[in-house]
C-alpha cells in the first residue's frame, strides 16, 4: 500500500477527523519498495546489454551508465516525493513528532549478496552491487534535500546498519548475514517457490512442525528475517537504537 494511501487512511477515521494529534508519535520508513523496482529493472537492463551480440565495450558503457541514470533519477523521484507527503500530508496536517528513516546499503544485505552468489549474476556483481548502493544512496540524499529546514527528526539508519555489520556484537547479533528463514523448507512447506514477502510467511517457532528456520538460526540475534527485512530480534535491536535517538532528542524520557 503506497504511504500516500496509508497516510490518506489514518487521517479519514473518524476519530483522527484529518489531523495529526500534538502528542502522535509518527515513523515514516519507505523507499525500499521503490528501490526493488528500480534497481531490479536496471539489474535486468545490464544482463540484456551485457548479452546482446556486437556491441563495443564502449557502447556497453554508455548503456549500462544510461540505465544507471534512469534508476537513480527514479529513487531520486521518489524521495522527493515522499519528502513532498510528509511536508503537506503529516507536517501539514498537525504532525509535530515526526521520525523520517533513510534507507541501509542493500549491497550489504543478503539481497544484494545474492547477486555475487548467483551463477547467473556473479560475473556481473562488479557493476551491479556498486549502483544498488549509490541508488539507495542517492534515494537518502534526495529525502535529506527534501527534508532541509523542516521539523523532522532524521534517524540515518544508513551509517547505523554499517556499524551493525562492521560490530555485530556491540549490537547483541551473532549473524549479519543470513536469512533467519530457510528458503528451500519454506518452499517444500508451502509447496510454491515465493519470489518476495518472506518474512511475512516463515514461521521461524522451534519445535513446531512447521519451523523453517535453518540449523542453528536464532531469530533474536539473527539480524535478517529474509533477504532484506529484520528478524523480531533484528527489529528489536535496531527499535532501541531509534530510541536513544528519541531521548537525544528530548521527545521521550
Amino acid at each position: 500500500m503506497p504511504v500516500k494511501t496509508q497516510i490518506a487512511r489514518h487521517l479519514a477515521k473518524p476519530a483522527v477527523a484529518g489531523k495529526f494529534k500534538d502528542s502522535d508519535l509518527i515513523f515514516v520508513w519507505a523507499g525500499g519498495n521503490e528501490m526493488f523496482v528500480h534497481y531490479e529493472a536496471f539489474a535486468a537492463q545490464v544482463v540484456t546489454i551485457v548479452r546482446t551480440p556486437g556491441l563495443s565495450q564502449d557502447q556497453i558503457r554508455g548503456l549500462i551508465l544510461n540505465a544507471q541514470l534512469e534508476a537513480m533519477g527514479k529513487m531520486k523521484a521518489a524521495a522527493l516525493e515522499l519528502a513532498g507527503y510528509v511536508k503537506s500530508e503529516i507536517l501539514g496536517k498537525g504532525g509535530r513528532y515526526v521520525a523520517v528513516i533513510n534507507l541501509p546499503d542493500g549491497a550489504n544485505s543478503p539481497y544484494g549478496t545474492s547477486f555475487a552468489t548467483n551463477p547467473q549474476t556473479a560475473p556481473l556483481a562488479p557493476i551491479l552491487l556498486p549502483v544498488l548502493s549509490a541508488t539507495m544512496e542517492n534515494f537518502n540524499f534526495w529525502l535529506r534535500e527534501g527534508l532541509t529546514d523542516q521539523p523532522v527528526m532524521l534517524i540515518d539508519f544508513w551509517a547505523l546498519y554499517k556499524d551493525m555489520r562492521a560490530s555485530p556484537l556491540k549490537y547483541g547479533f551473532t549473524n549479519v548475514t543470513d536469512p533467519t528463514c530457510n528458503f528451500a523448507i519454506q518452499d517444500a512447506v508451502l509447496g510454491r517457490v515465493l519470489t518476495g514477502a518472506r518474512a511475512l510467511f516463515c514461521n521461524v517457532t522451534t519445535g513446531t512442525p512447521l519451523d523453517m528456520k535453518p540449523p542453528g538460526a536464532d531469530p533474536a540475534t539473527w539480524m535478517f528475517a529474509d533477504d532484506s527485512h529484520p528478524s523480531a530480534g533484528g527489529h528489536a535491536k535496531i527499535a532501541q537504537e531509534f530510541i536513544k535517538q528519541m531521548r537525544a532528542q528530548g521527545w521521550i524520557n
